[in-house]
């Protein structure tokens, strides 16, 4: 048996296959000040095996993907949130 658990503050659905909306309305789920927060208080989790086989590939480590995330968080701009 496969359990879902969602582990973000997106409440709804995730889109069904082969959905072309997958836009979250209503700007970014999580404040930059929040994120940099949890990541200095609790540091970064790689959550899915892809991401760490992802992160493997190219060389990097959890630090690594830590300040990647701070820099775009601080000096990027935000486009969308996608379900």
């Amino acid at each position: 048996m496969v359990k879902s658990v969602n582990v973000s503050r997106y409440a709804e659905a995730p889109p069904g296959p082969g959905s072309q909306v997958r836009t979250i309305p209503d700007g970014p789920l999580y404040p930059v000040a929040e994120v940099l927060e949890a990541l200095h208080d609790q540091g970064l989790v790689l959550w899915t095996q892809r991401a760490i086989k992802k992160t493997q590939d190219l060389g990097l480590d959890h630090d690594d993907v830590a300040d990647l995330l701070r820099e775009a968080l601080h000096h990027g701009s935000y486009h969308q949130s996608e379900g």
